[in-house]
C-alpha cells in the first residue's frame, strides 16, 4: 500500500482566483487585499484577466490559484460570518455546500431517531 496517493477533490466550480509570485506569496495590495478574480473553474476569460491586472501591477511572471466555494467579503461581512462561527452557525449563509452538509446530517441525525 505504499503507493496509494490521496489527493483532494474540488467540489466547487464557482470561486475566486488568487494570483501568487513565483516565489508562492499572495499579491496584496497596502491593506493586506489579494489580487483575486471570482470566477468559475476553468474560465479562460478570467484567467486572461487575471494574467492583464497581473502584468499592470508588475507581477505577471506569477500564476493564478483557484480557490473553490470561496467569494470576496466586506470587512462587515467578515465580522458577520465571526460572529456566526463563534455562535456555532455556519459562518457564511451563502455557502451552498456547507447548507446541504448540514440539512443531509440533520436528515441522518433523524433517521437514526437522535
Amino acid at each position: 500500500m505504499s503507493n496509494v496517493r490521496i489527493s483532494a477533490v474540488d467540489e466547487h466550480e464557482y470561486g475566486v482566483y488568487v494570483w501568487y509570485t513565483k516565489d508562492n506569496r499572495r499579491v496584496e495590495d497596502a491593506d493586506g487585499n489579494p489580487l483575486m478574480l471570482p470566477a468559475r473553474k476553468h474560465d479562460l476569460r478570467a484567467l486572461a484577466a487575471m494574467q492583464r491586472a497581473a502584468n499592470y501591477y508588475g507581477v505577471g511572471d506569477g500564476r493564478p490559484h483557484f480557490i473553490g466555494g470561496a467569494r470576496p467579503v466586506t470587512s462587515d461581512e467578515y465580522d458577520e460570518q465571526q460572529a456566526r462561527l463563534r455562535s456555532g452557525l455556519i459562518p457564511d449563509p451563502l455557502d451552498y455546500k456547507a447548507i446541504q452538509d448540514e440539512l443531509r446530517i440533520a436528515k441522518e441525525r433523524e433517521q437514526r431517531g437522535e
